[in-house]
């Protein structure tokens, strides 16, 4: 009987043959779509928020948020995201607008690791092509608390768009939410 482990690559060598080929079927499919929508953005009431470029997101469905203690009513609590404590808000409380029937049951999850936040949204996260959009130098008066933390806002069918920095955002909520 012949010893097998003789033909048997070194593990380095093994791991390394892998070679992605040149051409495969997604090539066409992928420069069609990097073109069209680079940015994703989701909505709480009428507004819009970009989300970060080369920022991760998920969408995490049914969560089981603890409440925290002694917090403000839009501090919703933690959320165990693969053993990460991520902080949860409710962006429609911060901003006054949930109304009585708003179903925010998604919870989007920004960022990996301790510099994530999660935010309960009622719809799914959009894509959003930003280069198609009128862009306004003022932001309307209910947002002004945001102007510190947007880059840019836009317009498209009758909605308005923050270029949000989600993290300088969050970052400043924290000194807030202790009652």
């Amino acid at each position: 009987m012949t010893d097998v482990s003789e033909n048997w690559l070194e593990p380095e060598d093994a791991l390394s043959r892998f070679k992605k080929p040149e051409k495969h079927l997604l090539n066409k499919q992928e420069t069609e779509y990097e073109s069209k929508a680079s940015r994703y953005g989701f909505m709480i009431d009428n507004m819009g928020f970009l989300i970060s470029e080369n920022t991760l997101s998920e969408i995490v469905r049914n969560a089981d948020i603890c409440p925290l203690p002694n917090t403000k009513d839009w501090m919703k609590g933690l959320v165990n995201v693969r053993g990460n404590l991520v902080p949860v808000y409710d962006m429609s409380l911060v901003l006054g607008v949930k109304g009585e029937g708003a179903k925010y049951n998604n919870l989007l999850v920004l960022d990996t690791g301790s510099q994530s936040v999660g935010i309960l949204i009622e719809g799914l996260p959009q894509s959003c092509d930003v280069d198609s959009w009128h862009k306004i130098s003022d932001l309307p008066c209910q947002l002004i608390g945001f102007k510190e933390h947007v880059s840019d806002v836009y317009t498209s069918d009758d909605m308005v768009w923050m270029d949000f920095n989600q993290k300088s955002y969050f970052e400043s909520l924290k000194t807030q939410m202790i009652i």
